[in-house]
This record gives C-alpha cells, sequence and structure tokens, in this order.
C-alpha cells in the first residue's frame, strides 16, 4: 500500500522544516490564547495537526532521499515501544531480510540456485548496513548498500534496485507479474514466506519507504497472513527444452538475451555459463538455445499464466548434440 503519489516531486527537507515551524507557531499560539473557539474551532486545529502530520510525513521522504541510505523501514506492533525492539524479533527480521535481499540479488546477477551458497559478487553488491533511525511510537532503521567506490567498480552494482524490487514485492497489494516471476524461484520465496511468517506471528506491520520514491509501502500483520494463504495457491513448475534460433538481442550487463525461434520470439535472463556463451556470438549468428523455463500460475482465474525464461547454454548450432532434432 503506497501512502503518498510516488511522482510528486519533493521539496527540499530545509524548505519543508521552515513550513513545519510556522505551523507550529500556528498551534502553539491558539493553545497559549486558552481560549474556546467551539466545534469551529475544533476543525481548525483537526486540519492544522493533520497539516502538520503530512509535513512531518513528507518531510521524512526528503531527509531519505538527502541521506546516504537506500531504504527506511520500520516496525510497528505489540512487541514494539518507542525507540525500542525485543532483539530477538529484531535479529530475525534483519536476517530474514538480508536473506531475500541475497536471494533477489542471485536472481538479478542471473545465477539463481536453490541450494548452493550465495555468489561472492552477490553477497558483496547487496550486504546490507544498518544505521537507527527514531520513529515516534514504533521501531525504525534505514540501510544502505555498498556504494560502486567500496567495491571498486566503475559503475554501479545494483544493490539499489534489488532492494526496490524487495520493497515492492513485500508492499504492493496486488502483486505484479514481476513479483510473480521473483516467487517463481525457490529460495526467493522461502525468505519472502518467512518473513511474512514473522509478521503475522509476531503481529508486526510493516512500513517501507525508499529513497528514489516519495511513497511509502506497507505490508500489516493481517496482510501478511493473507499473503501466506495467496502464497499456497502460488504453483510453479520448471523444465528444461532446446530451442534453435536466430540471436536478435543480448544484453550481458542488463541480463538479457532475445531468440527468434521459427514464429516464436523468445526473451529471457541468463545463467553465468550463458553469459560467459554470448561473448563469442554476435546478433544474426543462429544458436542452439538451453532455456530453463519456469511456468507460474495461481489457482484464481484472474491471474493469467506466466513463463519466464532463462538460457542456460548457447551453442553455435553446427556444434550441438542434436538428439531430438525435430523439436521445435
Amino acid at each position: 500500500m503506497t501512502d503518498l503519489t510516488s511522482n510528486e516531486e519533493l521539496r527540499p527537507a530545509a524548505e519543508i522544516r521552515e513550513q513545519l515551524a510556522d505551523l507550529r507557531e500556528i498551534k502553539a499560539s491558539i493553545d497559549d490564547s486558552h481560549m474556546d473557539f467551539g466545534f469551529a474551532g475544533y476543525i481548525d486545529r483537526c486540519s492544522i495537526e493533520a497539516q502538520e502530520t503530512a509535513l512531518l510525513e513528507e518531510l521524512n521522504a526528503a531527509e531519505l532521499r538527502e541521506h546516504n541510505a537506500a531504504a527506511e523501514f520500520i516496525l510497528e506492533g505489540e512487541p514494539l515501544h518507542s525507540g525500542e525492539a525485543p532483539a530477538r524479533l529484531l535479529g530475525a527480521f534483519l536476517d530474514k531480510l538480508q536473506s531475500l535481499v541475497y536471494a533477489v540479488g542471485q536472481v538479478q546477477a542471473g545465477s539463481a540456485t536453490d541450494r548452493a551458497r550465495f555468489p561472492r559478487n552477490v553477497v558483496a553488491a547487496n550486504r546490507l548496513y544498518v544505521q537507527p533511525q527514531f520513529v515516534s511510537g514504533s521501531f525504525g532503521f534505514r540501510v544502505r548498500v555498498p556504494s560502486k567506490e567500496e567495491l571498486g567498480e566503475l559503475v554501479e552494482t545494483g544493490g539499489e534496485t534489488v532492494l526496490h524490487k524487495v520493497c515492492h514485492a513485500l508492499g504492493d497489494e496486488d502483486p505484479s507479474g514481476d513479483v510473480m516471476t521473483l516467487l517463481s524461484h525457490s529460495r526467493v520465496r522461502s525468505h519472502y514466506e518467512s518473513i511474512a511468517t514473522l509478521l503475522a506471528r509476531e503481529n508486526v506491520d510493516l512500513s517501507m519507504r525508499q529513497r528514489s520514491e516519495r511513497g511509502r509501502l506497507r505490508l500489516s500483520s493481517s496482510a501478511a497472513r493473507e499473503r501466506l494463504e495467496w502464497l499456497q495457491q502460488l504453483q510453479v513448475t520448471e523444465e528444461t527444452i532446446e530451442r534453435t534460433g536466430e540471436l536478435v538481442g543480448g544484453n550481458i550487463q542488463r541480463d538479457q538475451f532475445e531468440l527468434k525461434a521459427g514464429d516464436e520470439t523468445i526473451r529471457g535472463g541468463l545463467s553465468q555459463q550463458a553469459k560467459e556463451d554470448l561473448k563469442g556470438f554476435h546478433l544474426g549468428d543462429t544458436v542452439t538455445a538451453t532455456l530453463r523455463v519456469m511456468i507460474t500460475e495461481h489457482e484464481d482465474a484472474l491471474t493469467e499464466q506466466k513463463s519466464d525464461y532463462i538460457a542456460q547454454r548457447f551453442v553455435p548450432y553446427n556444434t550441438f548434440p542434436h538428439r531430438n532434432e525435430e523439436r521445435q
């Protein structure tokens, strides 16, 4: 759930603080007058307090944008007090959040696995650094990912993009096709489910804000329970196929390929081996691709079946050991 319109331009934090100070002066003058303005006065005060709340929310978003953190997380609910959280709960949440970020980062890098250790490059680029953040009546913290300078890279490694995907996967009211694609990977689904289970069991509400967006995303404990029920109805099947066709698109940095096989154009991601294979080809070459296909469907009749492809290998067509030449 998003609270603010994300496409509205954020004002500088200093400007918002100045407006807040003016508003609080007006509020204080009303309190100091000790006059009874009746119902009309009550309405005016409620309006001022609502405007103050909106300004505080805008200030929080502006400060995050001007900060080096990539996202902010706030936990609210029965076990939490102002500025305090049980160590067991906080430790469990941070551990599960980091694991989910690693799993999504592994998918983005085109090297998703079910059980093996996370690759070192994925761990390095998506390691979360936690910063305290005081939030009245709840417990908040901010996280950042390593910069390109810290990693010794010339370009950004995509850590903030991974956080963006994680926040929207958790906070979007209606999971999109992109979210379903992420959840088709068993490792992502497992860590995603563990966060929802923790929130549901502990009666904790989660809200998230990213530096790149003004709006705040939320996943309440009740919504987490509904999401767990939804996950139980999400069915994923996998198969490996071979397709021969013309290589019409490919971008190793963006983890993408495009293969025209007959009347069908197949697009998808790349495994690490497929990235290495692509370096030996040019657009227009005829190749045989080994593809991992993940078919995601939900038991409700409203969600369409979705197929996602990850290329495992590319080889020249004339060198492939064709076991099933009739296969299309």
